[in-house]
């Protein structure tokens, strides 16, 4: 197959954004851009040879640009939530982008999902991104050179590895923001059986930052453990935690050794008869059930609303700057941070 890019669009400064492809029809097909490392489509087929894209997002680029859901990017430098948008390191204090409210989410207004990366390599079944963010952009300290690889393997799952280099000690915390819908917005994600591999979550305060608990889940709406419907307890206004959140938008704490490329999650949809594995080096992975979507027009016509989505972060806790009961997010200049996602369907 021909390696194939093409212009996607271009920002108001001129600067061109492209949209790359990766694998062929037998392996599956992946269409990412520039912008935000951005997960576009994500093509697969079923045991009856019918083809699916499985990710929410825009067929135009200015959709993409001018949408607030973060749709198939990479966030960072810190994914998820900071309190106040501030943490200190040596007892020096960083003062960060707050962009929801008085927090800093993602990164800040201009996160890594909102620059133009450069494309280091473009192969059949792989390509590779970096970005070199300058100290103190957004607030964060550090010269940092990030990279992020996509690859479709021999056995036909979409890897991640994404790593980061700093000049000084900073905070790193990347993941990729996808939206799964194995229908691409023609049905929600209530019905889909879900299996999370994990047996707590973090406690969040009704602004959903961490309060730094932990709470044990066993036999309660959060509990994943085995495969459940992810609509049979959403509803459960009862759970103040569901309450806090308007559904799923919690931390899981992953069971299984540090480090290592661990089960995260299962996904299974009767009505595409598509089944997801996920595996992570990553210790936790964000719950998020598209609570916020509303009336937003989406690939191919469709209009999608609340939980139209499935996102699975996987990543570091939340506000972990801010707890060091937290697995440590410090990042030092002797030191890369490494992570791995695997994205397998079936």
């Amino acid at each position: 197959m021909a390696i194939i890019s093409k212009l996607w669009g271009k920002l108001e400064n001129g600067a061109e954004i492209r949209l790359y492809k990766l694998g062929n029809k037998d392996i599956g097909e992946v269409l990412v851009s520039d912008y935000g490392c951005t997960i576009t489509h994500f093509l697969v087929k079923n045991h009856k040879s019918e083809v699916h894209d499985v990710v929410l997002g825009h067929d135009s680029f200015i959709d993409f640009i001018n949408d607030k859901s973060y749709f198939g990017c990479i966030v960072g430098p810190f994914a998820n939530r900071i309190a106040h948008g501030r943490f200190k390191i040596n007892n020096e204090a960083y003062f960060l982008d707050r962009n929801l409210g008085e927090h800093h989410l993602h990164g800040g207004a201009e996160g890594l999902d909102k620059k133009i990366w450069k494309v280091e390599k473009h192969l059949e079944n792989e390509i590779e991104f970096s970005f070199f963010k300058h100290h103190l952009a957004g607030g964060h300290p550090g010269n940092i050179i990030f990279k992020v690889n996509y690859k479709i393997n021999e056995a036909g799952s979409f890897v991640m590895e994404t790593t980061a280099q700093t000049d000084i000690k900073t905070h790193i915390n990347l993941t990729n923001h996808t939206y799964f819908n194995f229908s691409a917005g023609a049905k929600d994600i209530l019905n889909y059986k879900l299996k999370i591999n994990s047996n707590k979550i973090i406690e969040v305060d009704e602004e959903i930052i961490p309060t730094g608990n932990f709470l044990e889940i066993a036999d309660g709406v959060f509990d994943f453990i085995l495969p459940r419907v992810i609509g049979s307890r959403i509803h459960k206004t009862s759970d103040l935690q569901l309450r806090y959140g308007n559904g799923y938008d919690h931390c899981y704490v992953v069971n299984g050794p540090e480090g290592e490329l661990n089960e995260i999650a299962t996904v299974q949809d009767d009505f595409t008869e598509l089944n997801l594995k996920i595996e992570s080096t990553e210790p936790g992975v964000q719950l998020y059930t598209a609570n916020h979507l509303n009336n937003l027009k989406v690939k191919g016509g469709l209009v999608v609303g609340k939980h139209y989505g499935l996102c699975l972060e996987t990543q570091h806790f939340p506000d972990a700057p801010n707890h060091p009961n937290f697995k440590s997010t410090l990042l030092s200049p002797n030191n890369i941070y490494k992570s791995i996602t695997k994205w397998t369907f079936s």
